[in-house]
């Protein structure tokens, strides 16, 4: 049983590492092959890079608005783009899919898997979220079929509980 959860960058630092090694080329080289471009995302996306020029996996990424909502798409649409297949079904399905809950104070419960946070509902409905520096969301109710992109300069205005709280309020009053 999952007694005890500890986030911290090194998975993603890792899992970028070993991307660069298997495929000779940077992450934001791999990532606009293999989804941006298959999306058809307006904007190039980019990673921000270290003093090293790794890009920086944890924290980095950089997107516009209307391309997150692209990703976002491809997301709810398990993989799937114009009748493609972009990312396998599967693989969405277990990236997405919370395998250890968090309960908090407040009484909000969390899930977390692959990168990806859940904020849960009941047993069987939860929605999808990424959260980065200075407030960027990409938010997902799979339920309602909704995205919401949030960017911002700062983060210290409201927390992820707060942010959450606010996307789960206006999906029910729109429901």
């Amino acid at each position: 049983a999952n007694t005890e959860f500890k986030y911290n960058n090194y998975n993603a630092i890792l899992i970028g590492l070993i991307l660069e090694r298997a495929t000779d080329q940077t992450v934001s080289q791999f990532m606009q092959s293999k989804l941006w471009q298959q999306i058809g995302t307006t904007y190039d996306a980019s990673w921000s890079t270290d003093e090293k020029g790794f890009e920086k996996m944890e924290s980095g990424f950089n997107a516009r608005p209307i391309d997150l909502s692209k990703l976002g798409r491809l997301l709810l649409n398990n993989g799937q783009w114009n009748g493609k297949t972009i990312v396998q079904q599967n693989w969405i399905e277990t990236s997405t899919k919370p395998n250890i809950t968090l309960s908090f104070n407040n009484g909000q419960k969390w899930g977390y898997s692959h990168m990806w946070w859940t904020a849960i509902k009941d047993s069987t409905n939860y929605d999808i979220f990424g959260n980065g520096r200075f407030g960027q969301f990409l938010y997902l109710s799979p339920e309602s079929n909704t995205i919401i992109v949030r960017h911002g300069l700062e983060s210290d205005a409201y927390n992820d509980d707060d942010w959450t709280a606010i996307f789960k309020s206006y999906l029910s009053i729109n429901d």
